[in-house]
């Protein structure tokens, strides 16, 4: 079809409500009607463009960090050429690490921890302007998973205490992120407890309401009690607490948050308790709404989402983990003798800790983008079925033959002309979130409602 014959079509769908232009000026509004010569285009194109941009960014960390990541990085050592003992080609057979010199964080990677002083020498670059130096062995022990460590607890404890906030919290994130099985069972309990929450919905909605509160606090501080009982099991384990200070330093906020959020999840239910009656009729209309055989396709479409989201969740932390295991040689500048100079060291990425922060927010916004769909795909669906006129036959039997499936419509709708707005829409999520968080504090979501005729504004 023509442009012309685009025009032509919307203009034909006037009369039908209108008889001239004055009526329609004042049926439809001014504006409304003098643009109808603009034909329905793609919009917020170059926002789409940029989703673009950072999908291709966000796929090219990720063949980076399959090509040259390794978790196993973050917790075995590495010697000060970067072989990760036991699983580079040069170290193979070596998988244990030893330091040389115990007041010196570089090491070497050997078979076995030597045990006099006959079993060898060991050169490393911690001479001056980063010369070799050679030592003979000492007495060592496997103490703390690959480490051989000297047999004197307090210089064991110097050599393997984490001086690095940067180190510590890769670790801790490539603990979660590297154990798909957990991070499976972490994101599926609130699928699975939103079904279950759907379905009390419609049957026992005041129940179901009780429930979503109870739960979380309690969750909440289950969560808290456990992180106490798993310090006073840690805090006993030996030179736990030189591997992992922040993680003891953070405890105590976490736990606290956790009973906090706990209180403030049983505030909301004891304050809520009087509108339950209420809201019991709302709960029932919304839940007809979208339980309606027409617009049942939603649910299932979001459960798709859903599934989608979790699957990139996973990809996402995995490579993430990868991304922060990649290490570079790094020119370090150092002072000896009075005068500075620069030393070649190996150490975390700096190129790829700033493209960590990128992942991150790419993953983020190709998160909100698929929520967006779910809610156009959704908004669609529901307004299709609710603004259509139903056509029924003598039986009183609705007649779909004809009519347009809305799911298509909504799909083709979406990938046609609004994918920009979506990812526009989804961009800017964050920032309106966290606006909306702040401007809640000092202005009520419904001003002066509870004062209104309506009653269903005072619910």
């Amino acid at each position: 079809m023509s442009r012309s014959a685009a025009r032509q079509a919307v203009r034909v769908q006037y009369q039908f409500f209108t008889a001239n232009e004055e009526e329609a000026f004042s049926v439809f509004g001014r504006s409304e009607v003098q643009d109808i010569n603009r034909i329905r285009q793609v919009t917020d194109l170059p926002f789409l463009i940029a989703l673009v941009v950072f999908i291709a960014a966000f796929l090219i960390l990720d063949s980076n960090a399959r090509q040259y990541g390794n978790v196993q990085r973050l917790f075995e050592p590495i010697d000060f050429q970067g072989n990760l003992c036991g699983h580079d080609e040069a170290v193979r057979e070596k998988p244990l690490g030893y330091y040389p010199n115990p007041f010196s964080h570089m090491l070497v990677c050997v078979s076995g921890c030597p045990k006099v002083a006959s079993d060898g020498n060991f050169s490393i670059p911690d001479g001056p302007m980063g010369k070799f130096h050679t030592r003979r062995a000492y007495p060592s022990a496997r103490v703390v998973g690959q480490h051989c460590l000297p047999l004197d607890l307090s210089l064991a404890q110097k050599i393997i205490s984490v001086k690095s906030v940067q180190t510590e919290v890769y670790r801790a994130l490539a603990i979660a992120f590297s154990t798909p099985e957990v991070m499976v069972f972490v994101l599926l309990v609130p699928f699975i407890s939103s079904i279950i929450l759907i379905i009390m919905l419609q049957l026992v909605p005041t129940a179901a309401a009780t429930l979503a509160f109870t739960s979380t606090a309690i969750t909440l501080a289950l969560v808290g009690m456990t992180s106490d009982l798993d310090r006073e099991v840690l805090e006993n384990i030996p030179l736990y607490s030189d591997t992992h200070p922040l993680l003891l330093i953070l405890q105590p906020y976490f736990r606290n948050a956790c009973y906090v959020g706990a209180l403030i999840f049983l505030g909301f239910l004891v304050l809520s308790i009087p509108n339950f009656s209420r809201s019991e009729s709302v709960f029932i209309e919304c839940m007809s709404a979208i339980t309606n055989k027409n617009v049942l396709i939603t649910i299932f479409t979001s459960m798709v989402i859903v599934a989608l989201r979790i699957i990139f969740i996973l990809h996402a932390c995995k490579h993430a983990s990868l991304l922060m295991s990649i290490i570079n040689p790094v020119s370090v500048r150092v002072q000896l003798f009075g005068e500075w100079h620069h030393v070649v060291r190996n150490a975390w990425s700096p190129l790829f800790l700033r493209g960590s922060f990128l992942y991150a927010l790419g993953g983020f916004w190709v998160l909100e983008f698929m929520t967006y769909c779910n809610k156009y795909i959704t908004a669609q669906i529901l307004c299709a079925n609710y603004f259509s006129l139903k056509a029924r036959n003598e039986q009183g039997e609705e007649l779909s033959h004809g009519v347009q499936n809305p799911l298509y419509y909504a799909l083709r709708s979406l990938f046609r002309y609004h994918l920009g707005s979506i990812a526009f829409a989804a961009l800017l999520s964050f920032p309106c979130r966290f606006l909306r968080f702040i401007i809640g504090f000092f202005v009520p979501d419904r001003p002066n409602l509870q004062n209104s005729l309506n009653s269903q504004y005072r619910l």
